[in-house]
């Protein structure tokens, strides 16, 4: 945010603050001085005031979010290195023979709870320093305890009710997915189609195309990840109502990704092979027509 300066007909200077750098983390507004002339000296006070009082909002808005950005939303976004530290101090401090850890009956907002997070983030403040100051504003340090406090208060819930097993093949499966999809971009970008055709199929590269995978190690399902690691064999699935050219086009991206890969990667995916008679249950998402078999 600045004042911007303009010479009115009468020749009087006249100012008028800016309002786009407040989501900013960075300070544009200058200091005001006794430079800035107005009609009277009542109107440079009360104009001088206003930009102190935007100067001061501008700059808090910028310690609030140091170390970290601020989504349009509103939310501060935490820096891995800080939820790293958070971990870091946490898992350091609850060795403590009078330290009373968070409790999971109760908000984070708690005060048992506020207690608990202040003094990790009293130590991370003494810890993580560059020239005299910590590395993340206050603001930061305290989402990122809400965030590692939630990630905590989950853990606990799946253990009491065990369902820990069933999260950690959940979360493998989406990251296959996500791998698998991130390849197929890449193959996007480095294969020799034409803009207009990289784009068509840009527009399917999104999970709710992918088909289905199941392991024939462990009895569960997986995702299309079209490789897998080590000596595990995966069965895909085809989707019910994907079309032959969608077919077509995610196996020519797979082999182009696969061209791409050492002799090293190759040697670490597991055998691969389709499944035609077992088709996955996923329900056909809204999209191009040409995906979707006779549009079921």
């Amino acid at each position: 945010m600045s004042a911007n300066s303009s010479t009115s007909s009468s020749g009087m200077v006249t100012s008028t603050p800016s309002t786009s750098g407040l989501s900013s983390s960075t300070t544009n507004i200058s200091r005001p001085n006794e430079s800035i002339i107005a009609t009277s000296s009542s109107d440079r006070e009360v104009f001088g005031e206003i930009l102190n009082r935007l100067w001061a909002v501008e700059n808090l808005l910028r310690d609030q979010t140091k170390g970290g950005r601020q989504s349009k939303s509103g939310r501060v976004n935490v820096p891995r290195e800080c939820s790293a530290a958070i971990r870091e101090v946490y898992s350091v401090v609850k060795e403590r023979e009078d330290f009373t850890d968070w409790t999971f009956t109760s908000s984070f907002q708690s005060e048992e709870n506020q207690k608990v997070a202040q003094e990790i983030i009293q130590e991370v403040q003494k810890d993580y320093q560059d020239d005299g100051q910590c590395l993340w504003s206050r603001v930061v340090l305290k989402e990122s305890c809400k965030i590692y406090w939630r990630s905590l208060r989950d853990r606990n819930t799946r253990e009491r009710k065990g369902t820990t097993e069933q999260h950690r093949r959940r979360n493998k499966r989406n990251e296959l997915l996500n791998r698998k999809l991130q390849n197929r971009k890449r193959a996007l970008e480095s294969i020799s189609w034409s803009p207009r055709k990289k784009s068509k199929v840009e527009n399917i590269l999104t999970k709710d195309y992918m088909s289905s995978e199941e392991s024939e190690i462990e009895d569960t399902e997986t995702v299309d990840v079209g490789v897998s690691i080590g000596n595990k064999s995966r069965v895909v699935r085809k989707l019910a109502w994907e079309s032959e050219k969608l077919c077509r086009y995610k196996e020519r991206l797979d082999c182009q990704h696969l061209s791409q890969c050492s002799q090293k990667q190759l040697r670490a995916m597991g055998k691969v092979s389709r499944n035609d008679l077992s088709l996955s249950s996923r329900s056909c998402p809204t999209g191009p027509k040409w995906a979707v078999k006779d549009r079921l």
